[in-house]
């Protein structure tokens, strides 16, 4: 099944995106091993670069991954060229999972405490 999503991939999107994404959610609900196997699988059946991509969005979560470039980039251009030059390197913090555990719990209680706001 895997190989036949790939190949489609492959085939009908390989010019939509330049990049494939290790991102912190997948890292904690799949495990960091598995999903870290998995995604450079299938980013090499696309001759993509794989970026750590931690799509942020509370305190907690901040420093889960991310890159580390060997050099800095002042445009979008300087970046790009450093990825596809794969002159950077993949931080995961020892902590992910406590991270992660930790925002969603942050995240449901805040959803519970706006829920039972009243307008």
């Amino acid at each position: 099944m895997y190989y036949l999503i790939a190949q489609f991939y492959a085939k009908y999107t390989r010019n939509f995106f330049h990049i494939m994404d290790l991102n912190r959610k997948d890292l904690y609900s799949i495990g960091i091993k598995e999903n870290s196997q998995l995604v450079y699988q299938f980013a090499k059946t696309l001759n993509k670069p794989v970026i750590g991509g931690s799509d942020t969005r509370q305190l907690l979560q901040y420093g889960c991954i991310y890159n580390e470039q060997e050099q800095e980039c002042y445009t979008k251009s300087d970046l790009k060229k450093v990825i596809l030059d794969g002159r950077y390197t993949i931080r995961i913090s020892n902590n992910l999972p406590e991270k992660v555990m930790e925002a969603t719990e942050q995240k449901a209680i805040e959803k519970k405490m706006m829920e039972s706001a009243t307008i």
